[in-house]
């Protein structure tokens, strides 16, 4: 029995491993990413732009939630954000004024357009019809004639599967599988 659990335990380590570190290299432009990292997203009149800090690429979305496009973009991994500027570009940047990091800017259908150490200052406020319930299960809501309109729901279970989740699930089983290898099915 101890054997079992001690295989199930690697295996799955290892699928949580190879999947945090391989998935991101896998992601193509054009191809949709999983929602579980969203870190930010804006709107304009046509489109929804949703940023992926772990995936480093930007999910395009007409409305009503229909998957257009994706590309890849430059960014830290941290606490960048993405904006749309008053020049109807995309930028992503730390949300602190006073930080130094670097400032990307990117046309809407993913072009680079460049880069300054300046904080991003020309940015448009959001449409405030539409919010974010980034947790495990991303979803994605527009407030229509007081009501809220679900756009985009991500799949629960595709979400637990791909990073970061799979790195943590098995993780909190390889601990527990640790624990019953030294104190329930120890040697005696």
């Amino acid at each position: 029995m101890k054997k079992i659990i001690h295989f199930f335990a690697i295996v799955l380590f290892i699928y949580g491993a190879i999947s945090w570190f391989l998935v991101p290299h896998f992601f193509k432009k054009g191809e949709e990413f999983v929602l579980s990292d969203a870190r930010s997203f804006v709107a304009d009149s046509k489109n929804i732009y949703i940023y992926g800090r772990f995936y480093s690429a930007v999910n395009v979305y007409d409305t009503f939630g229909k998957f257009i496009t994706s590309f890849p973009v430059k960014g830290y991994k941290g606490e960048e954000k993405l904006y749309l500027t008053q020049n109807d570009e995309l930028a992503i940047a730390h949300p602190s004024e006073f930080s130094d990091r670097l400032t990307y800017y990117y046309s809407k259908d993913g072009k680079f357009l460049g880069e300054n150490s300046f904080p991003i200052q020309d940015t448009i406020s959001r449409d405030n019809r539409y919010y974010a319930v980034p947790l495990v299960c991303y979803k994605l809501y527009r407030k229509q004639n007081n009501k809220d309109v679900l756009i985009l729901k991500q799949s629960y279970w595709k979400t637990l599967l791909t990073p970061p989740f799979s790195l943590l699930i098995s993780l909190l089983i390889i601990f527990p599988t640790v624990f019953l290898e030294k104190f329930v099915f120890k040697d005696k």
